[in-house]
This record gives C-alpha cells, structure tokens and sequence, in this order.
C-alpha cells in the first residue's frame, strides 16, 4: 500500500500490538493533537514504532510484506497460487485500500435440487417441509372458518318481554279481559264496560348505563349485544344510553354520530325507568367497588328512583346490602328473570360449587387460548348444570391466565387436569364429543395457525376423533413446525412458542402419546446449549429408553451444520471455520477446542454460510481472465481455513447457489449518504452526518447464507456484529430473513413486525417522462441518514381494536389495514399505545421515509417487474379515475394486509389497498438536494402515499403524493407504524470542520484520504 502524504512521521510502520483499536481510532488521535504529539498519542492507543524502508520503494517490499503476513497466517491451504507478473503487464491488486463485497448471488436452475440427507430420521421429518415462517396463507381447513355466533346469557324471546317491562309502562289493549270479566259476572256485578288485557308498551323515555371495567370485561359483548337488541327493537328515540367512565354516579360517556362525549352524570325525569348492565363489584377483588355502588343506589332511592339491574352473577354471589337500593335480576341461561329476594341459603344448595368449577375448567384440557364466547358455548353443551357462576370463576381460577376477554391455562397448570379431562370427556355422548371438536375448532380458527393446530393435537391426544381433513392438515403443520423450529433455532418467538407447548405435554402419560415432543425437546436442548455455551442439559428423570433413543436421533441430525465466514484478512480472503458445538451421544456434552479459534476472530466478515454440503466448488478467474475451479472437501478438511488470493473475481458455488465475490476499492463503495469509511477491530464501519452535525456510526452486518434455504442480505445497523444479539431493548424478538433485519412486538397477543431501513440516499418524486406524473413530483436527490423501523403491515383493525376498543373501519376484518381514521384519530392511538407500551415510542413515518420504504431501491413508477395489475396491487382496475368505472376482477374494498407479495424489503402493499398517512404537513418539494426532511412546519393538509383499493392506478406509483385536512377520515384511508432508531451520536462536527476522512481541495478524501493518513501505522487484532 503507497501513500502520498508527506507527513515526515509516515517514514516509520507502527505495528500494533493487542490493543483492540483499529486505524480509524489512530487517525481521529492524529487529529486532535499537534503533530509533534503524533508518536506519543500511537504508543497511548498501543502501536509501537518499527522501522521499514521509505514508500519511494513500496511496491516491491509491500508485496513481500503482505506474503509474509498469508504464511504466517496459516500455511494450511493456499488455493489457486497466483502465478508471477511483470510490472509491465499487470500491477498490484490495489495501490489503496481495498476490500470484498458480495456483488451477485443466483440459483442454477440445473442442478438437482432434490438433495437428501443419509441420517436415519423418520421419514415425516425428512418430508417435512421447513417453510411456516414464510407462509402468509392460513392453513385452517375451510369447515372451521365459520366464525361463530355469539351466544347469549338469556335467550332474546325471553329478554323482550323483561325489558319491555323494566323500561316500559301498562297500557290497557284491545282484547278482552275474558278472565276479569267472569269474576264480574259470578260476583253479579253491573258490567258497565268490558275489560281489557293490560300490556306494556315502551316508555316515552329511558336509560340505560353500561357499567364496562377490567372487572366484568368478560361480558362486554353481552353488554352491547342487548343494546344492539334494545335499539333495533324499541328505536333510540328517547332511550339515553350512557357508560359509566370511572366511579358510579360521577361521570359518563355519550356517544353521538360516532362523537364521545364525556360529562356528570345527571338524574333523568321523574318516572323515567332506568336499566343498569353491571356485575355491581361482585366480580371485583375491591370492596371498594361494591361500596361505590351502593352510594349510588342510595342516592337514586333519595331522588326517588329505583334501577333494575342486569347482573351476570349467580345469586349467592350477590350481596344482600344491593338489594335495599337496587331490583337486581340474575342474567343467565336458566334464571327466571325475577327480582331477587336475598333467600338463598348456601346450606340447602347441594352443589358442590368448587368441584364443578374444576370439571367445567377440565373440559377445556385441548384449549390453548379460550374467550368467553367459547367458554360460554361449551359451558351451555355439557351436563352438569354450569350456571353463570361457574362461568365467572374461570377467570378467576388460579390455573389460567386471563387478559381481557380472553384467558389460558398457566404452563405448569394444566397437566394437574389431565386425568380429569379424560374421564369427563370419555362420559360424554358421540354428539357431545362431536360438537365440542367443531366450537373448539372454530373458535381456535380466530387465532394464528399454531394455536389452532396445537388445540387440535390436544384434542386428538385426548382420544376425540377429528374430522379426516382436520387431522390431515394437523399432523401436516405439526411435522413441518418441527422442521421450521430446526432449520430456524434462533428465532427467539418459535423458539418460545416451542418452549411452552413442551412444558404443556411434559406429563408422561401424554408426553407417549405426543408424536413429536421428543424432536421439539432435542431441538430446543441444541438450541439452548449453542445460545448459553452450556454442557450439560437436564432432562425429565422419567424419560424412558425409547424416548432417549428418538431424542438422540433429533439431536445429531443438527451435527454435520457448520458455519464458515468469508473473512477479508489483509488483502487476502478466507474461508475460516467458525468453532461449533457437536453433541457426543455418550455424554451429553462436548468440549472442542479448535486451534484455529484465534483466526477465527481476525478480518472482516463478508459472508456467513451455515452448511449442511460437504463440497462446495470455487471459481477463481485471475488477471488473465484464466478460470480455475477447484472443490472445497468441508468434511475432509475438517478446522482448515483456506486462504483465497486476492486477485480477481471468486465465484462459490454452494448446492444450486452461486455466490460471486469482487474486489473494489473503498472510494468506490462509499455512498451518498455517508462522510467516512473505515474499518476497524468491529468490522466495517460508515458514519452520517444530520443537519445538526451530528455524526452517527454504522456497522457493516454481511449477507448470510443458510444453504438450501438462501441468501440473507448485508445491512447497515447501529449494533456492532459483535453484539450478542440483534433484538433491539424494545422488541420481543429479532432475526434475519431473505429480505433483512426485523424485529419483532407483541401487542395484545398481536404480532407487529418491524424491517429495518438503513441510512441511505435516493431521488424522492418522479421524473418528468414518468407516465401519468404530477406536477408537485419534483425529484429531487434525499438523503437519510437516519436509520428507521417500519411495520411490515399497514396498522390491521385486530391492532386498532385491541388499543381503541372499536372499530372504525367500514370493511370489517380484523388482519384487514384499518380505515376511516383521520390523522388526529391517529395520533390518539399512537398516545395510547406507547402509553400502554411506552419502550415502543411509534410514530408516522416522514413522507422521505416512506417513499424511500415504497421504492424498495427501485426507481420505476412502481416498486416490482413488470405491468401493473391486479394481482399486484389492489386498485381500481383503471389507469385514470372514471367514477362508474371499474376494471374487470376488482375487490371494490380493502384485502388483508398480507393478501399480495412485498416489495424487496419485505414491506407489504406499499402501494394500493389504502392510503396511508404520514407525518408531514404537505407541502411543495424543494429542487435541490436535502437531508432528513420532515416537510413544511405548518400547513392545513397532511400527507397520504400509496394510492388505494378505489383509486385508479396513476395514483398507486411510488411518487404518487395526496393531502388531507388531518380531521377527515376515509374509507381507503389508514397507516403504518414507524420507529426511529434513537441511536446516540459518536461526535458533533463543530461549524467548518471537516468531517474524519475528507479533506478540503484534496484529490482524494473519505476511507482512502483517511486511512493514508495513518499509513505508518498497522498491525493485526
């Protein structure tokens, strides 16, 4: 390597010893101090000083040098010697800091792909296809995807009556009174007029108050269902409907043309009846609750009013103190719908109300995820005389878990219920068994394909037939999880989904019966032995010989896997092992050490292969334009790292993958967006700068190759590659698939993916030859350099439900993107959720970075190959708008937010389907170059991208821009959720100073000036 700085302390080579700084930590020392401080400011950050010949003669002396350095590395394997040149003909591979990056990567369409493993594994398991986390369709068989109805407490021709009483008044009818009228005639009375039957009919006015709380949330859909009811029956004219908002008797809310309104509570007209829908505090762990309730029945009884109240509670739950202010009426299947007089007597009730909670609790033994209209239906199926009591102390019981409306059994709970289970449900009809499989099915059909699938294994565990296509597609999905869990251990959310379920059926008698627990078990011991470096992992002392056998079968299936990195060390490129971990079946541990664990460590990753081939092949194509291929024997050569010359183009191929590698200088891979490269003991690095003149620093994460599966590619990210981990403080999960990083959230049991978009530069708005361009398209060069998150998803109604409680969306669906939101509705919902979860700080995204997302690196109208049509995107049908025009095969509406391919970032339905709303006032583009904008500081419209499933296709391009007031909401309008990076800054550039690595009216700046600058000093980590 030659330089052109004439520093005189260059004339010197400083190797460096263990220190752990790199070049780049040299040179920002060599600017901070005077030159004559240069010498003592390298021996502080551990270089020493060795003296080599002057650069007038580099080229010769260089060349040994870095030869010297290859054998000294490791005299193992050099592949394909690079035969001798004259100067004349050919120089040195590069006279400036160079390195590898992958340049291409393609599938061989010739090759046999059908490859098989020679290990002795069930045939289900090498049939199994490894693909779940890549699916988007439902495996659910269609008989299940009915969704079910709700079940009512009381039946409605039951309740119509109760109510017209309760909130009606007598009137005298039409018919004849033929009873009263012969007790006149056999009294002899004069029968001046004929009686008439008396009826109720609606009062002129009423209210209704909904008591809703954390409490009681179980019956929420009982509560508005009955409302539901009560409007469509009697009308709303007149009917006050109000929701207690905090304590009984103190404020309400109202809701008026889809408006909340929030007031006092206030006592209506004198003889206006009032309903009330509460438990009153009986399903409270508070007394305090009761006692608000009874302040309030007593002041209503000194207004002189007295509520009836609709209470889903059994009658010896209820306090007697209520019945001096309230009529209060037992709301269940088999109540009587009278006014309860405070007679029960517990020593006459000769159910046994524990015992019963416990056998209703172990029909549900298959359940993995229950809501109270499931628990409902069933309770109604059995025998046994379940009452609405029953129903209550299940969310109560100490075996489950209960969030909401919806609860599950506690891990470790659950198998204390096996025996139970089956001897219940062993006791119950063929039509029984047959009916409880459908109402667990279709419900566990809500949910995602796992739970559903585990319900059913349960139910099969449990000795209950399965419809013949439900059980086929069960045992289908639980091989191929089986398969997915193996291929993808580090997928933290299967892996604590696998966790659970083994915990579940880890009692014995079921655990024989479980098809697949010992595979799950061996993988899941792989996985946490590699994740903790432990040697030993304990298993159930009651394993059985057989069980120990098929675990050891699971767990050597994983030990031919070996991961290699392509490492540039120096000027040269290697294929080194990485030290793994291989089972010994004799002692459950293993204790290798490698020798060639220290050159592990050393340069820097290009690509990390896991291999299961025991060859692959390698191109080599010199200077010559020669090719040279060789097979690399991974098996055979055992801890060897090879040693690839640093000339050329090197080709691997892997299977039916090519992956090809180049050389390129480190001018000519800096983009736009950053001010410096460099490289040191973390790998490659790149630093931004923003428009406050911070600088912030990216670590280089390279492409990973999982043979047979694919390519993943390289990133940008602020964690260094060494960092244990890529899940980020405030996500549940983290990993890596075909198209980047992602991070996973849980919400509400709702699973919210985020990609990481990288620093990176791009020319936002259209050019002026783009069919069907606006005006307000001015393209224009942007650059980010700010790396940011964004859900995979637009915002889905199942997310908006969980966090608003409704719905607004006029196309119901809960993994359809909600719509008919405005702007400010949205950021409602965003103060709640990062109220609720306050480590997530979500946004909108800025229209930059939404537009930099759509396009996905590409620079077309549209973000994927080829024409627009409909099974692309969800549009009109139609290039321009024509109102009563449609094109042929058009939803009309909103699909789920997954129904079409992502672009190449992994991002879905970036265009069409619904508008979505960003931060930015809208405003007009400016013509010049800009960096992380945000728009216009104030405006009356923000901005909506994307086009919709009602807009024609002009408007579904990438730079397609549209402007809302934020107070109006549309149907074919909604969001996506976005995350800064909240990355810190390394250093603030004061006002006129260069950033590191560029020099004013200098030939050459950025990684090469820099790293010129510190010639004279080198060394290995």
């Amino acid at each position: 390597m030659t330089s052109d700085v004439s520093d005189p302390v260059i004339t010197h080579k400083f190797v460096r010893s263990k220190s752990a700084l790199g070049r780049a930590d040299l040179l920002w020392g060599f600017d901070s101090v005077d030159p004559s401080q240069h010498q003592q400011i390298a021996e502080i950050l551990g270089f020493e000083k060795h003296e080599v010949l002057r650069q007038d003669v580099a080229y010769k002396d260089q060349s040994q040098i870095n030869q010297q350095k290859l054998e000294e590395f490791d005299s193992n394997s050099v592949i394909d010697p690079e035969p001798p040149t004259d100067e004349g003909s050919f120089k040195s591979a590069s006279t400036s800091s160079s390195y590898y990056r992958i340049t291409s990567r393609s599938i061989d369409q010739t090759e046999n792909q059908a490859e098989t493993t020679e290990l002795n594994l069930p045939a289900w398991f090498t049939e199994a296809s490894p693909t779940l986390l890549e699916e988007t369709k439902t495996r659910i068989p269609s008989m299940h995807q009915v969704k079910p109805l709700h079940t009512e407490l009381t039946a409605w021709s039951r309740l119509l009556p109760f109510l017209q009483k309760i909130l009606g008044n007598r009137v005298e009818g039409r018919r004849p009174d033929t009873a009263r009228l012969v007790k006149q005639a056999a009294q002899y009375e004069m029968i001046r007029k004929i009686p008439r039957k008396q009826r109720f009919y609606w009062a002129i006015k009423a209210q209704v108050l909904i008591d809703i709380n954390d409490d009681n949330f179980p019956y929420r859909r009982d509560f508005l269902h009955l409302r539901d009811r009560l409007l469509q029956a009697r009308g709303n004219e007149g009917l006050d409907v109000q929701y207690v908002y905090d304590e009984p008797g103190s404020y309400v809310v109202r809701y008026q043309q889809q408006r909340e309104f929030i007031e006092p509570w206030s006592s209506p007209e004198q003889g206006t009846p009032i309903l009330i829908l509460s438990d009153l505090g009986m399903h409270s762990q508070s007394r305090q609750t009761l006692y608000g309730w009874l302040a309030f029945g007593q002041m209503l009884n000194a207004q002189g009013f007295r509520a009836a109240v609709l209470m889903p509670v059994a009658e010896r739950h209820i306090d007697n103190r209520l019945l001096r202010f309230f009529d209060c009426i037992v709301w269940d299947r088999t109540s009587r719908l009278k006014l309860i007089k405070g007679d029960y007597q517990a020593e006459k009730d000769k159910c046994n109300h524990p015992e019963s909670i416990d056998e209703l609790l172990s029909y549900f033994f298959a359940v993995v995820r229950a809501d109270s209209g499931l628990l409902r239906t069933v309770r109604n199926l059995l025998p046994g005389g379940y009452d609405i009591g029953h129903e209550a102390a299940i969310w109560r019981h100490a075996a489950v878990v209960s969030e909401g409306d919806e609860w599950g059994w506690q891990a470790g709970s659950k198998s204390n219920y096996l025996e139970q289970a089956q001897r219940l449900i062993d006791a119950l009809s063929s039509e029984q068994k047959l009916k409880l499989v459908e109402l667990i099915g279709r419900y566990h059909a809500l949910y995602p394909d796992e739970l559903y699938f585990e319900a059913m294994y349960s139910l099969k565990l449990l000795g209950l037939e399965l419809p013949v296509e439900v059980e086929k597609a069960t045992e289908q999905f639980m091989q191929d999880m089986v398969k997915t869990y193996q291929v993808n251990l580090d997928n933290s959310l299967l892996h604590a989904w696998v966790k659970r379920h083994l915990v579940r059926y880890e009692v014995k008698t079921i655990r024989q019966e479980h098809r697949y627990w010992c595979a799950f078990m061996a993988f899941a011991k792989k996985r946490d032995e590699q994740k903790t470096g432990v040697t030993t992992s304990e298993w159930p002392s009651d394993l059985s010989d057989a069980e120990k056998e098929e675990a050891w079968l699971f767990l050597n299936a994983t030990q031919a896997v070996r991961i290699y990195h392509f490492r540039q060390v120096g000027e040269k490129l290697a294929l080194i092992p990485e030290k793994i971990e291989i089972p010994q079946p004799d002692t459950f541990q293993t204790a290798m050490q490698d020798d060639w664990s220290v050159n592990a460590q050393s340069g820097t990753t290009l690509l990390t292969l896991n291999l299961t081939d025991t060859h692959i092949f390698h191109t080599h194509t010199d200077q010559r334009g020669e090719q040279h291929i060789v097979s690399l024997n991974l098996g055979q050569a055992g801890d060897q790292t090879f040693q690839l010359l640093a000339t050329g183009q090197h080709t691997f191929q892997i299977g039916w993958e090519r992956i090809t590698v180049d050389v390129k200088s480190a001018q000519q891979q800096k983009e736009d967006w950053m001010v410096f490269m460099g490289s040191g003991s973390e790998g490659i690095y790149a630093e931004s700068k923003d428009q406050q003149n911070n600088i912030y620093r990216w670590y280089w994460h390279p492409p990973f190759l999982i043979s047979r599966t694919g390519l993943y590619p390289g990133f940008w990210s602020g964690q260094s590659p060494q960092s244990p981990s890529l899940k980020p403080d405030w996500a549940d999960g983290a990993g890596r698939d075909e198209y980047g990083l992602y991070a996973d959230v849980i919400v509400k049991d709702i699973l919210l993916r985020f990609r990481w978009i990288e620093p990176t530069s791009f020319l936002m708005g259209s050019p002026e030859d783009e069919a069907g361009r606006y005006s307000d398209e001015t393209q224009h060069p942007v650059i980010l350099t700010q790396g940011y998150w964004l859900a995979e998803t637009a915002c889905t109604q199942a997310l908006w439900e969980a966090v608003m409680r409704s719905n607004p969306s006029e196309f119901k669906g809960g993994m359809r993107a909600v719509e008919n939101v405005s702007w400010n509705e949205i950021q409602n919902f965003l103060e709640q959720l990062n109220k609720q979860h306050s480590e997530l700080n979500l946004r909108l995204p800025t229209e930059a970075e939404w537009e930099n997302a759509c396009r996905a690196g590409t620079t077309g109208a549209f973000n994927f190959d080829g024409e627009l049509s409909l099974d692309k995107v969800n549009y009109r049908g139609t290039w321009e708008y024509e109102s009563d025009k449609w094109g042929e095969g058009t939803l009309k509406e909103t699909a789920d937010v997954k129904s079409y391919s992502p672009n190449a970032w992994g991002l879905y339905q970036m265009q069409g389907n619904v508008l979505e709303w960003c931060l930015d006032w809208f405003g007009d583009y400016p013509a010049e170059p800009v960096i992380d904008p945000t728009g216009p500081e104030s405006g009356d419209s923000r901005v909506l991208r994307g086009g919709s499933w009602r807009r024609d296709g002009r408007h579904c391009r990438s730079a397609f821009r549209y402007l809302r007031n934020p107070s109006v909401r549309h149907n074919d309008s909604g969001f996506r959720l976005a995350r800064g990076h909240e990355l810190q800054s390394v250093r603030t550039v004061r006002a006129g100073q260069q950033p590191d690595g560029s020099h004013a009216g200098g030939a050459r700046g950025g990684w090469t000036a820099g790293w010129e600058r510190a010639e004279g000093y080198t060394g290995s980590v």
